[in-house]
């Protein structure tokens, strides 16, 4: 009940809501309706019909953008992030397929969009020491700081207090504690829904063959804008942006298993080429596990499947192709030219008998 509170508060003060047209056509601009209440049945009548989720979502996540950039504007809670992103992507669990192209548009946006729902307040004094990179350390770390620099300003700032009344200082200390784990726990949860969203986009990626080597252009950029999410702190665990790794690198492979007939020979030469000199960001970090096959060596393996998929179809082409016949050659044609001598003896062959040898 209180995530789809949120939700319709936000309906209701949105004014971004995608008209009709938008719909059909996920490249027209979406109209801006005026705030009213059949803003939130248009939103109810949209996500809740299933070619929003199979035809439109796939190619177009403005929708959520929209949401969470409302979100932001009015100071909502975690909650409200949380169950946009958990609405959404059960959504997007009824899609075949989705867009890579959308799925970048919105990666670049998602930071400015919920990043400041992961930093957490920090004390006004420090215990001096040099105060922790939040790039450093992980979540857990960078929480036992805030609670040592929380009970250091305290004690520092209100040692009388605690003297005099100390029961009430400990009590008022240990709710001020309790409300910064609380809000630790929450993005925590908000974290893993935020992932969750992005595998399911992720595991069901597809390219178009026609593009050849901007797909593996726009992997690598996929790989790149997941780890800018780790920078602003979306993500926090390396096994967690491993994992989204490993979705790309899956769908990849996929998808040159269904198209690898359809790309030339030299877009498999760059690629390899590509992995093995540029080592892109989509293949580093070494895997936990030392059993388990590295994203490099899997992906390469389909490469070269592809490869042999295509060269294999070539070769049939070929095979295939009617050869061109080649011109008769005459008895004529094979004869050597004549010369001088040849043209004078055929002609004493063709003059008419002598006189003396008439009967």
């Amino acid at each position: 009940m209180r995530a789809v509170h949120f939700l319709t508060a936000a309906i209701l003060a949105t004014a971004a809501t995608p008209s009709r047209g938008a719909l059909e056509n996920p490249v027209a601009p979406a109209s801006e309706p005026a705030i009213t209440r059949p803003s939130l049945e248009r939103f109810d009548e949209v996500v809740g019909d299933q070619v929003y989720a199979q035809t439109i979502l796939p190619h177009d996540f403005s929708l959520v953008a929209q949401l969470l950039e409302h979100g932001r504007q009015t100071n909502q809670p975690r909650d409200y992030t949380r169950s946009v992103m958990r609405m959404f992507s059960n959504l997007l669990k009824g899609a075949d397929y989705v867009n890579a192209a959308a799925v970048a548009a919105f990666l670049k946006q998602l930071p400015g969009l919920i990043d400041h729902q992961f930093s957490f307040a920090r004390p006004a004094q420090t215990t001096g020491g040099e105060e922790p990179s939040v790039l450093k350390c992980d979540a857990s770390e960078y929480f036992q700081h805030c609670v040592n620099d929380h009970l250091y300003h305290q004690f520092s700032t209100k040692f009388d207090l605690f003297k005099r009344e100390p029961d009430a200082f400990l009590a008022t200390l240990a709710t001020q504690i309790t409300d910064m784990a609380e809000g630790q726990i929450e993005t925590e949860q908000l974290r893993q829904t935020v992932v969750r969203f992005l595998e399911n986009g992720l595991d069901k990626l597809i390219w178009s063959p026609r593009d050849g080597e901007k797909t593996w252009r726009s992997a690598k950029q996929l790989a790149s804008l997941c780890a800018a999410l780790m920078d602003a702190r979306i993500i926090d665990d390396i096994n967690d942006l491993i994992d989204l790794y490993w979705s790309i690198v899956r769908r990849y492979c996929y998808f040159l298993e269904l198209a690898g007939a359809e790309l030339p020979v030299s877009f498999y030469e760059r690629v390899r080429s590509d992995i093995t000199e540029a080592s892109p960001i989509l293949l580093q970090h070494e895997e936990q596990e030392e059993f388990i096959e590295p994203r490099g060596a899997v992906l390469m393996r389909a490469l070269l499947a592809g490869e042999a998929q295509r060269r294999a179809r070539d070769a049939q082409v070929a095979a295939t192709k009617p050869r061109t016949p080649e011109p008769a050659v005459t008895v004529q044609e094979n004869l050597a030219p004549p010369t001088a001598a040849n043209k004078r003896s055929a002609r004493r062959r063709n003059r008419r008998p002598s006189k003396r040898t008439r009967t």
